[in-house]
């Protein structure tokens, strides 16, 4: 092919790759001399150049393609394998780690908890109440839960409710459920920022909260990442859930301080709740516990419907978690009342934080959301 190429001259290989190409003017003199050169070659070469050009292009652009496409797989396969090995195999070896692989990251004491530990009372719920992010931090600090009075409008807790009633229906039954714990007549899923202009709006009045803005900085850093979006319904005949943390002691950050990111949850309920429709049950203090309490939770819980007065969990008045905190859901026995309905969201120190996600629980965010954050919220559409 190169003595063929060669004997039938390079300008007319490069010309056959060119056929479509437009010529540019030149002057009169080139002309002349291209006429004067085309005439002088033989009829029969000049034939043979001219049945060979689509061929020769052709080839031209096959060779440069090819080219093309094998650098691309290079390239491809080169950041794929970045990708498993920097990245996969890190978070394979994490997930398959054992307690014996974590001795070397314990960064707590061994301790055992009682009812020495628990922060507060029943009669003492009212601390547990604040007004401001100087208030609010040694208390979550001290108790792991705060309540943040009217975070939500009533309007816009009316609107957020419908909507969570109506994805209640369309999720039933579907993959789109997530599992909960006595998840008979409860029912949990995630929830997208801008599924549905509803949640739009209801995201920018959280991100609006001053309140907030600063408690969350003040525990997590600057712009927190969202981690979560979901709502969880209870209905009539629900029964108590099991006391639990979120995020379990083999692993989460109080005893792997080094290892496990701290992160919070913002329970806000779109009904006013009382204790007959599962109000959330509180153990306050002992997101210090990595030991079984529940004993001893039983004994001395808070019911979220206690914090205030007239026994409710009044709509709006948003809860924040540390999600090591022992707390949940109990069994809803009025028939008469609403389901109980609560919009949460959960938030973690990353990008700042770089230390990884605590186990024990499932984060409901959907892919599409990952890496949104505070500012996010402002704009969720």
């Amino acid at each position: 092919l190169s003595t063929l190429i060669h004997t039938m001259g390079v300008e007319h290989f490069t010309a056959g790759f060119s056929i479509v190409k437009e010529e540019t003017p030149s002057s009169p003199s080139s002309q002349a001399h291209r006429m004067n050169a085309a005439s002088s070659q033989p009829a029969s070469t000049k034939s043979s150049t001219s049945k060979f050009r689509p061929l020769f292009g052709l080839i031209h652009f096959l060779i440069h393609i090819t080219l093309f496409v094998l650098c691309l797989a290079l390239a491809t396969t080169y950041t794929l394998k970045i990708i498993h090995d920097d990245y996969f195999v890190t978070l394979m070896e994490r997930a398959r780690r054992t307690d014996a692989d974590l001795v070397d990251e314990y960064t707590y004491y061994d301790r055992r908890c009682n009812v020495v530990d628990i922060t507060a009372t029943k009669e003492e719920a009212s601390q547990l109440i604040v007004d401001s992010k100087e208030t609010a931090i040694p208390a979550i600090m001290t108790h792991g839960a705060i309540m943040i009075p009217q975070l939500l409008s009533d309007d816009m807790i009316k609107e957020l409710r419908e909507f969570v009633v109506w994805k209640n229906i369309a999720v039933r039954g579907t993959d789109d459920e997530y599992p909960v714990t006595a998840g008979e007549h409860r029912i949990s899923y995630g929830i997208e920022a801008a599924e549905h202009p509803t949640v739009v709006r209801a995201l920018k009045a959280v991100h609006d909260n001053e309140k907030l803005k600063g408690i969350l900085e003040g525990l997590v850093g600057r712009n927190p990442s969202l981690t979560e979006i979901t709502a969880i319904t209870s209905s009539y005949g629900s029964s108590h859930q099991p006391w639990h943390p979120d995020v379990k002691p083999d692993g989460n950050g109080l005893q792997f301080g080094r290892t496990y990111s701290h992160s919070y949850s913002l329970f806000i309920p779109l009904q006013n709740t009382t204790g007959e429709m599962g109000a959330t049950d509180l153990c306050p203090g002992t997101h210090y516990c990595a030991d079984w309490i529940d004993v001893q939770c039983e004994e001395s819980k808070i019911g979220l419907h206690e914090i205030g007065d007239g026994g409710i969990w009044k709509a709006g008045n948003a809860v924040l978690l540390n999600q090591q905190v022992w707390h949940r859901g109990t069994q809803h026995t009025d028939p008469d009342a609403k389901d109980r309905i609560v919009f949460i969201l959960s938030f973690i120190g990353r990008p700042i934080d770089n230390r990884q996600l605590s186990r024990g629980t499932y984060f409901h965010m959907k892919w599409n959301m990952w890496g949104h954050t505070w500012q996010d919220l402002a704009d969720a559409a």
